[in-house]
């Protein structure tokens, strides 16, 4: 079994929080370092280089992003913030 590293363990414990926390359509598959989510604006996209697709299966305009080891804990906070303040406050 690989060797997990803080990186690694931070990203599998955050990586469901999308779909619920943020109120963003997101998932990813058990075990994967890429989540697939709705498609954010064009400036999220581009900051975050943000893989694009169309998956009507799927609800339309998708996005993926895969998150690397030397993806930091603080970048990973950013694009989650930006998904906050796109997806607007809880209700």
């Amino acid at each position: 079994m690989k060797q997990k590293t803080k990186n690694d363990e931070f990203q599998i414990k955050n990586s469901s929080l999308s779909g619920t926390v943020l109120r963003w359509p997101a998932w990813n598959n058990k075990y994967s370092n890429t989540v697939f989510s709705r498609r954010p604006s064009e400036d999220i996209v581009n900051t975050y280089i943000l893989a694009q697709g169309n998956d009507e299966n799927f609800g339309g305009k998708l996005a993926h992003i895969v998150v690397m080891q030397h993806v930091t804990k603080e970048k990973i906070d950013q694009f989650i913030s930006a998904l906050q303040a796109e997806a607007g406050p809880a209700k």
